[in-house]
């Protein structure tokens, strides 16, 4: 290989990360915003060593004040169209994330927390042994949300 084509090739290479990493965070979705909070959801496919890989629904909440805020939410979620905890009550589905003055909290794929839902599992059906039917998160709502000051 001469130099003209490693030079080629190592400009192509930090180019290409360059703009992977611009825009990766590009595709952030507005699910509510006011004057105190921003939060945004994304999909995220999350490859796993020891279980399936899954797809999942992550936030980013930013918070927008000089305080500390304490959000606080119910998730209600949608599967294959029907809701599975719509006439529940239950404290699993309450949420409550502290955030720190100016500071951007973000889920990933590695903390499983109130800043994800599970949306699916991306592995082929019959890959997975013991899953019968891949079901796949339609819809989901944060309800009951509440911002405070902390």
């Amino acid at each position: 290989m001469n130099k003209l084509t490693k030079y080629f090739l190592i400009i192509t290479l930090l180019l290409s990360s360059f703009l992977a990493t611009a825009f990766s965070g590009s595709n952030w979705e507005v699910y509510y915003e006011n004057a105190q909070v921003k939060i945004s959801f994304i999909h995220l496919q999350c490859d796993f060593d020891n279980q399936f890989n899954q797809e999942f629904v992550v936030f980013k909440i930013d918070n927008l004040t000089s305080n500390p805020l304490l959000v606080q939410w119910d998730s209600k979620i949608w599967f294959d169209e029907s809701c599975i905890n719509c006439e529940q009550d239950s404290p699993e589905f309450r949420n409550e994330i502290r955030i720190e003055s100016r500071k951007t909290l973000e889920g990933n794929c590695s903390e499983n927390n109130a800043l994800q839902i599970f949306s699916k599992f991306t592995e082929k059906l019959e890959d997975m042994p013991g899953i019968d039917k891949i079901t796949t998160l339609t819809k989901f709502e944060l309800e009951n949300l509440k911002i405070t000051d902390e």
